[in-house]
């Protein structure tokens, strides 16, 4: 989809444990299951996984486990402890399967509620105009007959209130507040 069409919402990096909202533990358990589920992983292959930066943030996580001796280094394919590869212990095998028990979810940190209603906010449809031409920009990867973005556009556009009317004159306006 053409990203020109819509707003779009990255989130801010944070750039230190208290910016992520999250608490140390939680970090640290995220990264443990999701060493646990793939294997031998660089720092900063570790850091991607969960959204993170490495620097300040998973490096911490990473080296409470590593004191904890649920994790441990095995070696470094570069400089930096991001470039360190690392593996699971035994002990964290087992932690790592009780909080596998506990929850299963291995992947992006979750952001701060503050940052998720601001990104819902931006991307927001209220209020914006929807033309034909719009739609078609935003449907352009995909192969349509002209003649069906006619018909379908008033049920695209239904779940904004808009009439028939507007939608035939390919100028729709989204009602503030849907």
């Amino acid at each position: 989809m053409d990203s020109s069409v819509f707003p779009r919402f990255i989130p801010p990096e944070p750039h230190s444990l208290e910016e992520t909202g999250l608490a140390m533990d939680f970090i640290a358990d995220l990264v443990l299951k999701t060493m646990y589920t793939r294997g031998f992983l660089m720092g900063h292959e570790i850091a991607d996984a969960v959204k993170l930066p490495f620097a300040n943030i998973v490096d911490r996580a990473l080296d409470y486990l590593r004191r904890e001796h649920l994790t441990e280094v095995r070696g470094s394919s570069g400089l930096g402890e991001s470039s360190y590869q690392y593996v699971i212990s035994d002990e964290g095998r087992a932690r790592a399967r009780e909080l596998m028990d506990q929850n299963q979810y291995v992947g992006a940190a979750p952001v701060r509620v503050e940052t998720y209603n601001s990104a819902v906010l931006t991307q927001s449809l209220s209020g914006q105009t929807i033309t034909l031409d719009t739609m078609k920009r935003a449907l352009a990867h995909l192969v349509i007959h002209d003649g069906m973005l006619d018909h379908s556009t008033p049920c695209i556009t239904s779940r904004w209130r808009t009439t028939a009317a507007d939608c035939r004159k390919g100028n729709v306006m989204i009602a503030a507040g849907c």
